[in-house]
C-alpha cells in the first residue's frame, strides 16, 4: 500500500506542477491569447455579416430577367479582347484577380491565352447581383483551360440551380438560363467547350438568342455578341438559378473572406 500511496502522491505532485506551470503559461500569456480569441470572434461576425450580406444582396437584386438585359446590353457593346490594354480585360481580371497584378505577356497569342466565356458569364451574375464569393470561383478558374472553366461553372450550376438538358426535361430554355455547348474532340468524345447566357428564346423554342464572351461573329474572333443557336443536342444543357438552393449554397460558404461589390 505504502507504494501505491506514493505513486499517487508523486502522480499528484506532477500533476499540480502541470497545472501551476499551465497557470503560468496563461498568465504570461493573457493578452496574446485574448487578442487571438478575440480576432476569431470578429472574423466569425464579419464572415455571418458577409453571409447575411450576400444574402440580402441576391434576394434584393438578383431576377432572371435582370441578368438576361445585363448581358444583352453588354454583348452589344461588341467588346473584342486583342490584349491586356483592351476593356474587355476586364472579365478575365474578374474571373483571375491575379492578372491585375501580374498582366501576362502582350505577344500571346489568343491559343496561348484565357478563354473568357466563362469569365464573362460570372461578370455578368455579379452585375446582376448573384453574390460571386472568392471562393465560389476557385472551383472554375484554377485551370485556363475552356473546358476546364466551363465544366467547373456546370457543376457550380448544380449547387445553385436546377440543370435541364433536350433529353430528360420538357423544359424550354428562357432569360437569364445560362446553357452549356459541346463537340466532340479529336478522340471522338464530347466535352464542354463554351457558355453563355439566354437573352431570349424565339417563339417556336427551336432557337435561342444568346449573349457569349470568347466568341467569333462574322469573322470577328474573341469578342462579345449576340449569338443565334439552334437548340440541339450540341447545347448540352442549360441552368437555371434556383433562389432556395443559392441561399443554401450561400449559407455552407465557410471562408470570413470579403465579398465582392
Amino acid at each position: 500500500m505504502d507504494n501505491v500511496a506514493r505513486e499517487i502522491l508523486k502522480t499528484l505532485k506532477e500533476t499540480n506542477e502541470k497545472i501551476s506551470s499551465l497557470e503560468d503559461f496563461i498568465l504570461s500569456n493573457f493578452n496574446d491569447l485574448k487578442e487571438i480569441i478575440t480576432q476569431k470572434n470578429n472574423d466569425k461576425k464579419i464572415h455571418n455579416q458577409n453571409i447575411a450580406d450576400a444574402k440580402t444582396l441576391f434576394v434584393n437584386n438578383f431576377d432572371h430577367l435582370r441578368l438576361a438585359q445585363i448581358a444583352e446590353r453588354e454583348a452589344d457593346k461588341g467588346l473584342v479582347w486583342d490584349g491586356p490594354d483592351s476593356e474587355a480585360h476586364k472579365y478575365l481580371e474578374f474571373m483571375f484577380p491575379e492578372l491585375k497584378q501580374n498582366p501576362p505577356d502582350r505577344n500571346l497569342t489568343h491559343d496561348q491565352y484565357y478563354p473568357f466565356c466563362a469569365a464573362f458569364v460570372m461578370w455578368c451574375l455579379n452585375e446582376a447581383g448573384f453574390p460571386t464569393h472568392e471562393t465560389w470561383k476557385a472551383p472554375f478558374s484554377e485551370s485556363h483551360l475552356p473546358r476546364t472553366s466551363v465544366y467547373g461553372l456546370k457543376q457550380f450550376m448544380r449547387k445553385v440551380g436546377n440543370l435541364y438538358n433536350l433529353a430528360t426535361w420538357k423544359i424550354n430554355p428562357r432569360p437569364g438560363d445560362i446553357y452549356f455547348l459541346r463537340k466532340y474532340n479529336s478522340h471522338r468524345e464530347r466535352e464542354l467547350v463554351h457558355v453563355g447566357i439566354v437573352v431570349d428564346v424565339d417563339s417556336s423554342h427551336n432557337f435561342i438568342i444568346g449573349a457569349e464572351g470568347n466568341t467569333t461573329v462574322r469573322g470577328k474572333k474573341r469578342c462579345v455578341a449576340m449569338v443565334k443557336r439552334k437548340i440541339t443536342h450540341r447545347i448540352h444543357s442549360w441552368g437555371r438559378i434556383n433562389m432556395k438552393q443559392t441561399l443554401k449554397t450561400i449559407d455552407k460558404t465557410t471562408e470570413p473572406l470579403p465579398m465582392e461589390g
